[in-house]
């Protein structure tokens, strides 16, 4: 069947790429690094439409939810009356534990005051059943950002040991992460395209 495909269709095909071994395993893992990244914000926007039916205060305290601070806001404080009890000093301990260093305390301040802006509120069951939906959310949303960092510590190194490396970062805006996109969908088979043409049709 394949070769009556090549005798009879072949202009329609491309023939495969030979790409190094190292460009192959940039291409894996630049597509997971950007896959865990999508994984993120879409456990981000579950946990924002979670948010806005019983703690819409913690969205107006926190405008990205994936960052480390509303992470542990939301792992210490899953819930409107969980807020009431949080201590500007819990705050700032997990802000340091993340890694946080500069105005921790008045970013702690501005965290349990937010926390704690009156709003219209769940029955008490209800709430407690959301606030735990939110805190497997906290749990995931750490979970993938772990992930993202390992991933691009692999990718940069993967990436930086490639000859195409320093061509590929030498174009304005582009950085180590989307040079390493680039040769990773393009590759390095310097056979593959025979025109700058074809390479910018492939590109699209």
């Amino acid at each position: 069947v394949l070769a009556n495909i090549l005798r009879t269709d072949r202009d329609n095909h491309r023939r495969l790429p030979n790409d190094s071994e190292q460009a192959q395993s940039v291409k894996v893992l630049a597509r997971a690094h950007q896959d865990t990244i999508w994984d993120r914000q879409q456990i981000a926007s579950k946990a924002r439409s979670l948010l806005r039916q019983y703690f819409p205060a913690f969205l107006e305290t926190f405008d990205d939810l994936t960052t480390m601070g509303a992470r542990e806001a939301l792992r210490l404080a899953p819930t409107p009356a969980a807020a009431v009890n949080l201590r500007p000093s819990t705050i700032a301990a997990a802000l340091r534990k993340g890694g946080r260093k500069r105005g921790v305390e008045v970013e702690a301040r501005r965290i349990v005051a937010g926390l704690r802006l009156p709003h219209l509120r769940q029955p008490l069951q209800v709430e407690i059943a959301m606030g735990r939906q939110a805190h497997a959310y906290a749990r995931a949303l750490t979970a993938t950002a772990e992930n993202v960092k390992s991933l691009e510590a692999a990718l940069t190194s993967a990436f930086e040991e490639h000859p195409d490396a320093p061509i590929l970062t030498s174009f304005p805006g582009l950085g180590v992460v989307l040079g390493a996109r680039i040769l990773g969908e393009i590759g390095d088979d310097r056979t593959r395209f025979a025109t700058a043409r074809g390479l910018k049709a492939y590109a699209g």
